[in-house]
């Protein structure tokens, strides 16, 4: 009974801690930094837990300049600029990102970079405070890093010494072609469609690739199954049930029960009722539009996903074949 209340306040703790952090942001940087807090916030969390795989000295640079870089790139797609150089910003912003971080791709460290550069997407707000924002929040991110992991820091491994980087990049050279190639595609469908909220396909894309297409088949399922139920509980919550004066306190309430979810299909359910709340009352866009939007754009990054993993492994094997 006691480790169930120590946890019970914790979980609040960590609550009130997240919501003055991503309040407090706002604050300083404007609302327009909304999702560059959040992914700094992400960032902050993970990485207090887990090594970047670069040196101390080269973090410092490092991860301000990733944000950085997933700020302006997509600010930079906005521009008139030739198809073909948006495809090499695009697949080298992806790419840097996870050689840099190739040794500890599988714990996903690459997630708050590559989200936030998905949510970014097709984001014409000005550059400058969002920029300021990622800068200062990848210093932060490395302050607390080095604060919590003090005694380690130093010795931490660099993963781009040659002797790590090699067996590093043989180890995940399926995953870094599979994301590079998923999120390039997802582009594309984005710039072929032209909606609001092409970032969501990225999100998607980035959240189911997989270096086992089985455990992409997997979890695709369940995203789809997820992404259902949770339009559905979005609609009947925030569209039907509860006054718009209680959306605060329900809001408040979801995203404590969420810290408690453990299993990846119901986080898929809360994941869906927030980005939900987020393009709809946050970004004042069409409540039908998005409904309809965020379940397309999901199965969109399925088949992509799948597309990407089925054309892997078939290369893969004619190329096993050749060399037999």
């Amino acid at each position: 009974m006691k480790k169930g209340w120590q946890l019970v306040s914790r979980k609040f703790g960590l609550l009130v801690f997240i919501l003055v952090f991503i309040g407090g942001f706002k604050g300083i940087f404007g609302p327009t930094s909304l999702y560059v807090g959040v992914f700094v916030l992400t960032g902050l969390l993970m990485f207090k837990e887990m090594p970047l795989g670069v040196s101390l000295k080269r973090q410092w640079l490092l991860v301000p300049a990733f944000y950085g870089l997933v700020t302006v790139v997509p600010y930079w797609l906005t521009l008139v600029l030739p198809e073909f150089v948006k495809l090499f910003l695009v697949a080298s912003t992806v790419l840097i990102i996870l050689l840099v971080l190739v040794r500890t791709l599988q714990y996903q460290s690459y997630i708050p970079f590559l989200m936030l550069f998905a949510l970014n997407q097709q984001d014409r707000t000005p550059i400058g405070p969002r920029l300021v924002a990622a800068l200062v929040g990848g210093l932060v991110v490395v302050l607390v890093a080095v604060l919590y992991r003090k005694e380690r820091a130093k010795n931490w491994p660099d993963s781009l010494e040659k002797a790590a980087f090699k067996p590093s990049l043989q180890q995940n050279q399926s995953l870094i072609i599979k994301l590079t190639a998923g999120i390039l595609c997802a582009y594309l469908v984005g710039q072929w469609l032209g909606a609001v909220k092409v970032g969501w396909i990225m999100l998607t894309v980035i959240s189911l690739t997989q270096p086992d297409l089985a455990l992409t088949r997997q979890k695709s399922g369940q995203r789809l199954t997820a992404t259902v139920i949770g339009l559905l509980v979005f609609t009947l919550l925030f569209l039907v049930l509860v006054p718009k004066t209680y959306f605060a306190t329900l809001l408040i309430g979801i995203s404590y029960a969420y810290m408690f979810v453990k299993t990846y299909f119901v986080k898929m359910i809360f994941n869906t009722v927030n980005a939900l709340n987020a393009a709809v009352f946050s970004l004042s866009l069409t409540p039908n539009v998005m409904l309809v939007e965020r379940l397309l754009f999901v199965l969109f990054g399925v088949v992509v996903v799948y597309l990407i993993g089925f054309a892997y492994r078939y290369f893969e094997r004619n190329l096993t074949h050749q060399t037999a």
